[in-house]
């Protein structure tokens, strides 16, 4: 019975395991400082840019642009309310998963008014530049 209920979480763990970056980094941005990031999505170049323009109260207002689409959260230094996901294609695949880009919010320097990000990007893409 023990090695059945060992053997389900094994699986489980596989399964439902933490990601697999494709491509991840870390930037700095101050206030209204734009970041663009050039992506290789199927055929085709798309561009991601984001922004960040207020910090109060722990929250970091946070703006995106993906595909003509335009994106607004609060982001905070808290699990689940740190990172902003941005789906990079509709199409969806038994196997796997859509390809997609996650911002996280690591951290806010107060003294320089910085807001320090992690990009990691998932699936069949490539990062350009």
């Amino acid at each position: 019975m023990n090695k059945i209920i060992l053997s389900l979480l094994l699986c489980f763990a596989y399964l439902f395991g933490a990601a697999e970056w494709k491509s991840e980094y870390e930037v700095k941005l101050k206030r209204n400082e734009v970041h663009k990031i050039a992506l290789v999505v199927g055929t085709g170049i798309k561009e991601v840019y984001f922004h960040w323009t207020l910090f109060v109260k722990g929250g970091l207002v946070f703006l995106a642009k993906y595909d003509q689409f335009n994106y607004q959260s609060i982001l905070y230094n808290e699990y689940k309310k740190d990172s902003f996901r941005i789906w990079l294609t509709k199409e969806t695949h038994k196997e796997n998963l859509s390809p997609y880009v996650v911002i996280f919010f690591k951290n806010y320097e107060k003294d320089k008014q910085i807001a320090v990000f992690k990009i990691a990007i998932y699936g069949d893409v490539i990062v350009q530049g």
